[in-house]
């Protein structure tokens, strides 16, 4: 519980950083159906998003253990076109393996894993770059970067995240959103 308070407040410092706000919420969904996973929308392409998003809150479970078939190296997956259920999810072994690995703080670990997918769904988009908060790959260097000093968000991605957050925030609220 005291590693994701701490990964919570970094990836609000993360995202203030980058002139984004974040607002956590931990509550137990009471239906079923908020747990399913809309895998109907797992193929985006770079240029992002071909319906507009309904939801005004963001859904990032973290599970324990990864599914049977999941690659080692992925400490997550967004759905960022998802009409419906969880967004984001994070492995915590996955997460606890680069810790073990890269001698990084698992707080850190999990808090950068947690940005990154939340970056995703906030770009509607699954890209990466080659550089900073979206890159693909996060090397041992990369890891230790994020545990000292940190490691920003690109300030196109940034604008571009904050821009989509405008967009939500002006949909109206209603029983169907998240």
């Amino acid at each position: 519980k005291r590693d994701l308070s701490r990964a919570e407040g970094e990836v609000t410092r993360i995202f203030a950083e980058a002139e984004i706000e974040v607002h956590w919420a931990d509550e137990a969904l009471d239906d079923g159906a908020s747990l399913i996973t809309d895998q109907s929308a797992n193929n985006t392409s770079p240029a992002g998003c071909k319906v507009a998003r309904h939801a005004r809150e963001l859904r990032l479970q973290l599970l324990q253990h990864a599914p049977q078939g999941v690659t080692t190296g992925t400490l997550g997956y967004s759905l960022p076109c998802a009409a419906f259920g969880i967004d984001s999810t994070i492995f915590i072994d996955h997460c606890e393996d680069v810790t073990y690995q890269s001698l990084a703080s698992f707080s850190k670990v999990l808090a950068y894993s947690m940005a990154h997918e939340l970056g995703h769904l906030l770009l509607r988009s699954n890209e990466h770059s080659p550089t900073g908060l979206m890159r693909a790959r996060w090397d041992r260097a990369s890891w230790i970067r994020a545990t000292v000093a940190g490691i920003p968000i690109d300030r196109e991605q940034a604008r571009r995240m904050r821009i989509e957050l405008s967009r939500m925030e002006s949909l109206p609220a209603t029983k169907s959103s998240r």
